[in-house]
């Protein structure tokens, strides 16, 4: 951590003073970093029993979320990974994107990063293979010098009745949806360890983060993300001493599927408690979340409108 001769402002002058408070957050985050003046900021307030400071800081918090020097690396960089590639370089973080066959979106993302003003790297990799995994990961660093921010989206999604599963089926599921995380974690945590910390988010499902399966035909799908859930908990524990924190996002009815019809649109909207799709940018709300939170690890979060409810 870097250190300071930087000297505080009076601690008594009151917290409703505005050129006091923004004294004291720069003196703050010059010393100790940014979120270390958020806790010291709420101590004060619990100390001295004013609400003020609680409401200045949200509004100066989130008007200054800076990823500026961070790596992100995301797999998966179409449709969702797209909006969270944008949302993150937003915020300052450069981003690696990881594809496998779909170049060309992965390219207008890394555009759309370059022209907020960060970098972009992009890297072909099939996740199916456990070199490629350490590849990308140690391709970011190549890249970039640093790797913060782990985002595991790969996935594939495919329905097959039960008596047509083959092994193969199988395998392409879990190897995708479930090992590649873990492969990816296992190559990230070493680069994160030496930061001292870093974030790793993976992606479940609604359905298995409710308990029960509620559609015929994803046998296998539906495994491998009950086992990102339990994989986000046991990674969260083994890396917690490393500070790196481990999260999971279940996504609902976000954007409807490529080729799906007016009527089945539609029904989604219907079985939805909020009775709407909710975006891309629902997803990368949680994720820039999960990024800035210094005390959540071991959480799997809906992100469904409610879906789960009924």
């Amino acid at each position: 951590m870097r250190q300071s001769t930087t000297n505080f402002p009076d601690e008594q002058k009151p917290d409703q003073d505005p050129a006091y408070l923004n004294q004291w957050v720069n003196a703050a985050r010059d010393r100790f970093g940014l979120r270390t003046a958020k806790t010291a900021f709420e101590r004060r307030r619990r100390h001295q029993g004013s609400g003020a400071t609680k409401n200045r800081w949200r509004g100066y918090y989130w008007r200054h979320m800076d990823l500026n020097g961070r790596v992100a690396l995301i797999t998966g960089g179409k449709r969702i990974g797209s909006v969270v590639a944008t949302e993150l370089a937003r915020v300052g973080a450069d981003i690696a994107l990881v594809y496998r066959q779909s170049r060309a979106e992965a390219e207008e993302t890394a555009a759309a990063v370059r022209a907020i003003g960060r970098r972009a790297l992009l890297l072909q990799g099939d996740l199916r293979d456990p070199e490629a995994c350490e590849r990308v990961v140690d391709g970011t660093v190549d890249g970039f010098g640093r790797l913060d921010v782990l985002v595991n989206m790969a996935s594939v999604y495919r329905s097959k009745p039960f008596d047509e599963l083959t092994v193969k089926d199988w395998d392409a599921s879990l190897e995708i949806d479930l090992r590649a995380a873990f492969l990816c974690a296992r190559a990230a945590a070493p680069h994160m360890r030496r930061l001292r910390g870093g974030r790793i988010i993976n992606f479940a499902d609604w359905t298995p983060r409710s308990g029960r399966p509620r559609y015929t035909g994803l046998l296998p799908y539906y495994v491998a993300k009950a086992g990102i859930v339990a994989l986000t908990e046991a990674l969260a524990l083994e890396l917690a001493s490393d500070q790196i924190l481990v999260n999971a996002i279940a996504p609902g009815p976000i954007v409807a599927p490529e080729g799906a019809s007016d009527e089945e649109f539609a029904a989604v909207e219907q079985a939805t408690p909020l009775a709407r799709w909710g975006g891309e940018g629902e997803i990368a709300k949680v994720v820039l979340a999960f990024v800035d939170s210094d005390f959540v690890t071991g959480e799997t979060i809906r992100v469904d409108g409610g879906r789960h409810l009924r």
